[in-house]
């Protein structure tokens, strides 16, 4: 029996060596062919790592973690290429299709000396797209963007002009850009002015660079498609960091006039002054300046999607773009850039003084939480998750053939500027679910947070036919009081800006500060013989947010309510709206005050009385 195992042992290991016994002349090819395709790789690595240092960080040295991320980086470049399917027809692909033909000496001249040279001058092309078949236009365009994913790889974001417009095609820094349409087409039907924002498919000179966004540039045309007036759009990016936080928020000069009413006001700064005034003023002129001057819905839907989302991308050094509307002489925002979905537990996330000024008023803070909680409370989970399903059927044929798709990244040893590796397909999936489950913690929490409001209370007689009744808010959300004692009225929780608070975000770029409800106290005087317990049947405590009945907690007898502020009842005026429409007489001065909104329908005709 041994013997039997020993010859069968031999057997097998005989086997296996006569199929590794090959000749000399052959295994020092296939040895050869090893090194030299280790080697194509190293050099590859080595260019791409040479090409980063003297582009983005001179200061850059060798060493090994950076060697070996661009030669995994070549490795799967490679291999992508080589397992990538074929490109499909336009016939067949759900996207838009752009194809840009282009002279080899234009694009030599973007780019000679990168970053610059993509950005500082137009150079001419053609473009074709998908669904104008029959339409060759000739176009001017050059590099896009800040970061060096849009201009340092072979995907390169275009600002394209065309005679009659002006747009972008971006290569998407990250596959979560992908969701930016979702953001976009919320920010529209809640009426803000979004430019739209679509995957798109682009080829260069027949070239297959991959699935980019197409992306409106902010200016008079979004003002036209949105059929609204023209007049100032300014830009707030990049201010400076004076004593430890930039100064965007601060300095009026720092805001950049993209559009203006006409040529006469191209250099008028007089709107974006009032505006950066208006912010910084103390707290009667600026409710005075949020009546008059601010689309106060506008901007409450605006914060209220930074709340939903929780991003970060609003703060005092970038990412605002502003529209003044010289029709209704008010300011109001502009959708953009809200890509960063983050699930930290806290209402706001996205800070800046235009923010803290309205949140830590309880009147225009509730308003914002109305929206949002709306937003959210109607299967809005499952209307993300559809959404963000359709964008992936829609791409992932496209982008399997997208031999360029990268995903730009933060690496340790490439900080502080981020560098972009291979995109892998199993990645788009893994960011819906992530981003869904997000969203699931975002809408949980602030579900809780809106519904997290209780009401102690203190009844005490005065005498036979009056009665004294105070309430002390806690939580969150405001309280719709209903009786037939009292006039039905809302009733707020404080809020208190306070500094030191903010411990998320660097406080260059976001500050030092938050909003923080804070309790409050009412007290009622009235006119009753009731009881005690008949006073509380009579009363009716709804929250205002989400409608739902709110139980009274009798307050402990011990309680301190002296150093408990006083709630608020009513900051703001009534706003009334006067429409103006057919012949209008005109025979004496007319004054409307700053609290009337006067719209004039389209044909209306003044006349003027002749001793006028």
């Amino acid at each position: 029996m041994l013997k039997s195992i020993k010859l069968l042992y031999q057997f097998r290991y005989n086997k296996r060596m006569n199929i590794f016994k090959i000749r000399l002349s052959l295994a020092l090819f296939l040895s050869l062919l090893i090194v030299f395709v280790i080697n194509s790789f190293a050099l590859v690595a080595l260019s791409d790592f040479y090409q980063y240092k003297k582009i983005v960080n001179p200061n850059l040295e060798l060493s090994v973690d950076r060697f070996h991320f661009f030669l995994k980086n070549s490795i799967q470049k490679q291999w992508m290429k080589a397992t990538s399917p074929l490109v499909q027809k336009d016939t067949t692909s759900h996207l838009e299709t752009f194809r840009i033909t282009i002279k080899q000496k234009n694009l030599d001249s973007l780019n000679q000396d990168l970053p610059l040279s993509g950005k500082d001058h137009f150079v001419q092309a053609y473009l074709s797209i998908s669904d104008k078949k029959d339409k060759v236009y000739k176009v001017k365009l050059r590099y896009r963007g800040d970061s060096n994913s849009h201009w340092l790889y072979a995907q390169k974001s275009l600002r394209i002009k065309l005679p009659f417009k002006i747009f972008n095609l971006v290569n998407p820094p990250s596959q979560l850009n992908y969701r930016e349409s979702i953001n976009y087409d919320l920010s529209k039907k809640l009426g803000l002015i979004s430019p739209k924002s679509i995957p798109s498919r682009v080829f260069i000179n027949g070239k297959y660079m991959g699935i980019y966004l197409y992306l409106d540039q902010v200016d008079e045309n979004l003002l036209r498609e949105h059929k609204v007036m023209p007049g100032s759009i300014y830009y707030g990016d990049d201010a400076p960091i004076v004593n430890g936080i930039a100064d965007l928020w601060f300095d009026e000069k720092y805001w950049k006039k993209k559009s203006s009413r006409n040529a006469e006001q191209k250099n008028n700064r007089n709107d974006i002054k009032l505006f950066i005034e208006g912010v910084n003023s103390n707290d009667k002129q600026f409710n005075d300046f949020v009546n008059t001057y601010l689309n106060k819905d506008r901007y409450f839907a605006f914060i209220a999607l930074d709340r939903v989302f929780g991003t970060q991308h609003h703060d005092y050094i970038h990412n605002h773009k502003l529209y003044f509307d010289p029709y209704k002489g008010k300011f109001e925002p502009i959708s953009w850039d809200l890509r960063f979905w983050l699930p930290l537990k806290a209402k706001d996330l996205s800070f800046y003084p235009l923010q803290l000024k309205l949140a830590s008023n309880p009147i225009y803070d509730a308003k914002i939480d109305k929206i949002a909680f709306d937003i959210i409370k109607d299967n809005f989970l499952d209307k993300i998750e559809m959404s963000y399903e359709k964008i992936i059927q829609d791409i992932t044929k496209d982008l399997r053939s997208d031999i360029y798709k990268d995903n730009s990244v933060a690496v340790k040893y490439f900080t502080p500027f981020p560098i972009s590796r291979v995109l892998n397909m199993d990645e788009i999936t893994h960011d819906k679910e992530h981003s869904v489950n997000v969203m699931r913690t975002r809408v949980n929490y602030l579900t809780s947070l809106y519904n997290n409001t209780s009401i102690k209370y203190k009844i005490q007689d005065i005498s036979k036919q009056q009665k004294t009744l105070t309430l002390i808010l806690e939580g969150n959300s405001p309280v719709q009081i209903k009786s037939k004692l009292m006039k039905n009225q809302i009733l707020y929780t404080n809020k208190e800006i306070v500094k030191n608070s903010q411990f998320f975000f660097p406080t260059h770029l976001c500050g030092d500060k938050t909003v923080q409800n804070k309790p409050s106290k009412y007290r009622f005087i009235l006119d009753t013989n009731l009881s005690s317990k008949e006073l509380l049947l009579s009363l009716s405590f709804t929250n205002y947010i989400t409608n739902k009945k709110i139980l009274l907690q009798k307050m402990i007898k011990d309680i301190d309510i002296k150093n408990i502020k006083y709630g608020v009842r009513n900051l703001e005026p009534t706003q009334k709206t006067k429409r103006l429409k057919g012949t209008i007489h005109i025979d004496k001065t007319r004054v409307y005050d700053k609290y009337t909104t006067v719209e004039i329908e389209e044909g209306t005709t003044f006349k003027l009385d002749e001793n006028q």
